[in-house]
Formats: structure tokens, C-alpha cells, sequence
């Protein structure tokens, strides 16, 4: 498993400092690198902690750019399908740099767009940032086995593998969800799109 924290804002309201630094909450999740990038305006941040499965060199390394520099991806997951996907993409003339199936979803978004997501059998949560149309795409496969965290208030997102470095890069108190918590010592979890904390979800 890696690990995924960003923002996305029309504001640069968040202390991107924070963002950096509760990357390391997230090193159980990838502890063989680790890093991040952010927009000159401060806007978007995409920070990364990875571990390394399918290509075990830098050339699988994320936030990943796409060759032609408009899109940033980070990934978290296992494409089952990538080499069936990669074949298509090569016949669409797709070069690839690596044998990660990170590349293989961040091309296949390139030439499919959001319908890409139909076609992928595995497991996953992903940012994607198109630069030139100042657009975020979040995703998560169907099942859920991956996952992800937001926040989102007054024009900003914010985005997480995991609470802990989410709940933690944002200035925001930890209020408790008191629906959520019915719901976990009801049934031993929380449902749908809650999390323990208010105005924290689930995607």
C-alpha cells in the first residue's frame, strides 16, 4: 500500500508546511520514498508516500507527470488489468517510462478520460490534476478496498489515505460525529460516506 495528502484550493489557504510534514504519518503506508508537489501559487498540493511493488525503480516514483506535463497523478492500489490497458494504450501510441501501473492509469485518464475508471479491474483511490483546466479528479474502485478522505468547505478540498494526516494538515477542531459514533458502537463500523469526525467523509 502507499499513501496519498493534498489540497486543492481557488485560495492558497492552506499551510502547505503542514501538508509536507504530516507526509511522514503516512510512512507505514510507503516507506520507500517519499515525496510531493505543489503549484507556484500554492493552490494545489500532491504529496506521496510509496511502496514500491510493481516497478521497483524511480521511473515509478509519484506525484507522477504525464509526458505531456498538463497532468499530475498520485495512486494508491494494484491495476489487475494494467497490461491488457497498457497494450491498448501502446496501439494508441502511448510511450511508457516505466512497468508501473500508475503510468497505465494516469495514460488511460489521458485517453479515456473519467470513463477510464469502467475499465479498470483492481483496487484503488487516486488524485488526478489537469494544470491547464484547474480541474482535481478523485477516485476509488467500486469496492472501496482503498481508501480515501476529504475535506471540503468554501472552495477548498483536501485529501487523505488516512485521517490522522488529514484531520492534522487542516486548522480545524476534532468534532466528534456523534451519528458516526452510533452507528461504530452499534455495528462496529461506519457506513456511507461518515467518518468519527464532522465535516470529515469517506468517497
Amino acid at each position: 500500500m502507499c499513501g496519498i495528502l493534498g489540497f486543492s484550493s481557488t485560495t492558497a489557504c492552506f499551510n502547505h508546511k503542514k501538508f509536507e510534514s504530516n507526509l511522514s504519518l503516512l510512512n507505514h503506508r510507503g516507506p520507500d520514498h517519499q515525496d510531493f508537489w505543489m503549484d507556484d501559487a500554492g493552490k494545489n498540493f500532491m504529496g506521496f508516500t510509496r511502496l514500491s511493488i510493481m516497478d521497483l525503480t524511480e521511473s515509478g516514483n509519484q506525484p507522477m507527470v504525464s509526458h505531456c506535463g498538463k497532468y499530475r497523478l498520485i495512486f494508491n492500489g494494484e491495476i489487475y488489468n494494467q497490461l491488457e490497458l497498457k497494450k491498448q494504450l501502446v496501439e494508441c501510441n502511448y510511450k511508457f517510462n516505466s512497468r508501473s501501473d500508475a503510468e497505465v492509469l494516469l495514460n488511460a485518464y489521458i485517453e479515456w478520460g473519467k470513463d477510464c475508471f469502467k475499465k479498470f479491474e483492481g483496487m484503488f483511490a487516486c488524485a488526478i490534476y489537469d494544470i491547464h483546466r484547474m480541474e482535481l479528479i478523485l477516485a476509488r474502485d467500486i469496492s472501496g478496498q482503498k481508501p480515501l478522505y476529504f475535506y471540503q468547505k468554501n472552495g477548498t478540498l483536501a485529501y487523505a489515505s488516512e485521517l490522522k494526516p488529514l484531520v492534522e494538515s487542516i486548522d480545524k477542531s476534532k468534532k466528534i460525529n456523534l451519528n458516526a459514533l452510533n452507528h461504530y458502537l452499534g455495528n462496529g463500523y461506519i457506513p456511507r460516506k461518515e467518518s468519527i469526525y464532522v465535516d470529515f467523509q469517506k468517497l
